[in-house]
C-alpha cells in the first residue's frame, strides 16, 4: 500500500493552507485518499484526519500554480476534468500545462497547444529553435558539410535570389 501524508504533511510540501484545502475538497476539485478516525472518535466523517497519496498531493501542488497564475477555480476544475479524459493514455507528468490567467492549455507531444477549456481546440503551435537548429547542424554534419562551407553556401544562395 502506497504510503499516506496527513493534512499537515502536505501543507508543508505544498504551502497551501488548511482553508484552501477544506474549500477545494468542498468544490470537489481534491478529495483525500483516506479518512482515518482520531483518537477517541469513532465517527469517520467531521473530526477524522484526511490521508492524501503522492497523486493527490501532486494535484495540489498544480492547482495551486494554476491558482498563482491567475486562473479560475472553475477554470481549472474544467480544465483538469478535460485533461483526465485526454491524458488516459498519456504519463500526467510529461504534461505540459500553460495559462495566462484566462486560458489552460497543454503542450501535445506533436508541440502544438490544446485548449483545455473549449474542447480541445488547437490553438497554435510551437516552434522550438533549439531544436530545428540542432536538426539543420545534424543534417549538415550527415552531408559531410562544414559550416564554414555551409554558410558561404547560404550566402551565395541568397545573393543570387536577390534578397
Amino acid at each position: 500500500m502506497p504510503r499516506l501524508y496527513n493534512s499537515s504533511e502536505v501543507i508543508a510540501v505544498t504551502r497551501v493552507s488548511q482553508r484552501c484545502l477544506d474549500h477545494w475538497a468542498g468544490l470537489g476539485l481534491i478529495s483525500p485518499s483516506n479518512r482515518r478516525c482520531k483518537a477517541g472518535s469513532k465517527r469517520r466523517g467531521r473530526g477524522s484526519e484526511r490521508l492524501y497519496c503522492f497523486d493527490e498531493i501532486l494535484k495540489i501542488k498544480i492547482i495551486a500554480q494554476l491558482r498563482g497564475a491567475g486562473l479560475s477555480l472553475q477554470k481549472i476544475r474544467k480544465g483538469l476534468r478535460s485533461l483526465r479524459k485526454r491524458s488516459e493514455r498519456s504519463e500526467p507528468q510529461s504534461e505540459v500545462l500553460v495559462t495566462d490567467g484566462r486560458r489552460f492549455e497543454r503542450r501535445r507531444a506533436d508541440g502544438k497547444f490544446e485548449d483545455l477549456l473549449r474542447g480541445g481546440q488547437l490553438v497554435f503551435a510551437a516552434v522550438a529553435v533549439q531544436q530545428i537548429e540542432d536538426g539543420v547542424r545534424s543534417a549538415i554534419i550527415k552531408l559531410g558539410v562544414t559550416d564554414d562551407e555551409f554558410t558561404r553556401r547560404a550566402r551565395q544562395g541568397r545573393m543570387s535570389r536577390g534578397t
